[in-house]
């Protein structure tokens, strides 16, 4: 059967009321108590009514900001975010949604800083890597702000209460994996990578980690996309001169579509592995020149981060790890 209110009331010598306040989060019971009748709560695996938590969240004036960079995995994590919109909607969760400039850290903080002290309940990040957004992300915190940080986390793993992407490691280890299987025979491998990005770097380190003991690959070059910025043409067109016997391309970051635009240009054909699973990259692979993607399942990110924010503002559930990685996907023409 069932435990009861009035249960956890009796095992806790307090009155039911007592317990209620601790549920939905109301002053008037000190923290030793507090802690004590939540502990019970946890280990009799108490389950309050949910149409009521929902009514509780609806006079609680909660609010949950998504602030994310304008790259490409902003749409796949949104169009995952939305499946929760419903139930969001008839807590009476409000929902802020803000996207920044790629990397722009001034345009981050400023929007950090514009939701200190206005008593944020959740905030979902994808966060720039810079050491004030981290000091901005503390204040929050302070404030008592859940924090979960979506998509790449780099060392924010102090701050963020959880954190929902992909495993960078894992991912390029994969990918590394992929380029043996479709480039059986070696050869010198470039890189496209953006060393601006903790996951990519995350990525790259391990996928030259798995090909390093294998002397029939070569990292040849590698092209970094901020040095590349608005000429990457240029820098494809002077390493096929320079290294006219690339086999192989590993795409860790972005312009995935825009390489192989250009590959096509200048005649190259090399065996193509990168990540995501955007339309062009879907395209690509289906037209054959992108041999395999390893797949971090955006879609799954933005849905699981708001599932999670969810839980915590209506039932007061915290996420049983830390870390929340949705299983990653291989995609070739086999499975698009």
């Amino acid at each position: 059967m069932p435990v009861t209110l009035k249960d956890i009331a009796a095992m806790a010598g307090v009155h039911k009321s007592t317990v209620d306040k601790v549920i939905h989060n109301r002053p008037g019971v000190s923290e030793e108590k507090r802690r004590m009748i939540r502990q019970l709560l946890d280990e009799m695996g108490y389950q309050g009514n949910a149409a009521a938590r929902v009514m509780n969240a609806q006079k609680m004036n909660l609010r949950v900001a998504v602030v994310l960079m304008q790259v490409d995995a902003a749409e796949e994590i949104l169009c995952g975010a939305e499946t929760m919109k419903s139930d969001y909607a008839a807590a009476g969760i409000e929902v802020e949604l803000y996207q920044t400039p790629y990397l722009d850290v001034e345009a981050q903080l400023e929007c950090l800083r514009k939701l200190q002290g206005t008593k944020l309940s959740v905030l979902i990040l994808l966060p720039v890597e810079d050491a004030r957004i981290r000091q901005a992300v503390s204040e929050l915190k302070e404030e008592g702000t859940y924090i979960i940080t979506i998509n790449t986390d780099f060392s924010m793993e102090d701050l963020s209460d959880c954190y929902v992407g992909g495993d960078s490691r894992r991912d390029g280890s994969m990918a590394a994996r992929m380029m043996k299987l479709f480039l059986h025979d070696g050869g010198d491998i470039l890189i496209v990578r953006n060393t601006d990005i903790y996951a990519v770097t995350a990525r790259v380190d391990a996928f030259c980690l798995s090909l390093e003991q294998d002397k029939r690959y070569r990292i040849a070059r590698e092209v970094d996309l901020h040095d590349a910025a608005g000429n990457l043409q240029d820098h494809i067109r002077k390493i096929k001169e320079e290294c006219p016997g690339i086999k192989g391309l590993y795409i860790a970051s972005g312009k995935a579509d825009e390489l192989c635009q250009i590959l096509q240009e200048e005649g190259m054909s090399p065996v193509i592995i990168c990540h995501e699973f955007y339309p062009g990259i879907r395209q690509r692979i289906g037209e054959g020149q992108i041999s395999c993607s390893v797949d971090s399942m955006l879609a799954e990110q933005g849905s699981l981060a708001m599932r999670l924010a969810y839980r915590f503002l209506v039932y007061r559930e915290e996420p049983e790890t830390s870390e929340n990685i949705p299983l990653s996907m291989i995609r070739i023409a086999e499975n698009i």
